[in-house]
């Protein structure tokens, strides 16, 4: 049993390396990352969705890659969207984050290997997602959000999907409006 000195010895460690892992992890605690991280949490934990909208250069993204990067062991899984990405290349970039299924030769050996992948206990996060709505066409940005969506519908993981603004007006009412219900 530690008494005295080494009591204070010890506590001072303790809070020495909380000082060094706030360092090392280079986050600053912002309201952009606590926000962000409680989504997180609530949508892993829950297994339900959540979306994340904010102004542009606030700290989302590093927030949320923080967040798995302190999430990981296989648990939580980052996607960033791509510019003009069509169906086909997001179950592609999705299967690559598995480092299965990506020798597939179809399309639908590459779903059944994220879907295999995923479970209730894993978090996905997409980010950027407003490129699908602004990059792409229509039947493109809907079969991308219809394939998140039975991602989601068959493997009971949680889902973060965070964007700008402009991605909050397309999916409720913009040209590329989806029914989310």
């Amino acid at each position: 049993r530690l008494r005295g000195a080494e009591y204070q010895r010890m506590i001072n460690l303790h809070e020495m390396r909380g000082l060094l892992v706030k360092k090392r992890s280079g986050i600053i605690e912002t309201e952009v990352k606590k926000t962000v991280f409680s989504a997180c949490t609530a949508a892993l934990n829950d297994g339900m969705p959540a979306f994340i909208y904010g102004a542009s250069q606030i700290g989302k993204t590093t927030a949320l890659m923080e967040f798995q990067r302190l999430n990981n062991h296989g648990k939580t899984i980052y996607l960033r969207m791509g510019s003009g990405w069509t169906r086909p290349r997001l179950v592609r970039e999705l299967a690559l984050k598995f480092g299965n299924g990506v020798k597939a030769k179809r399309s639908w050996m590459l779903e059944d290997a994220i879907f295999g992948s995923l479970t209730r206990y894993n978090l996905l996060i997409i980010d950027e997602f407003h490129l699908a709505l602004e990059t792409s066409t229509d039947a493109s940005a809907k079969a991308m959000m219809e394939f998140v969506r039975e991602v989601y519908d068959r493997t009971g993981c949680g889902l973060v999907m965070s964007s700008t603004k402009v991605g909050l007006a397309g999916l409720e009412g913009g040209k590329n409006h989806l029914p989310l219900d």
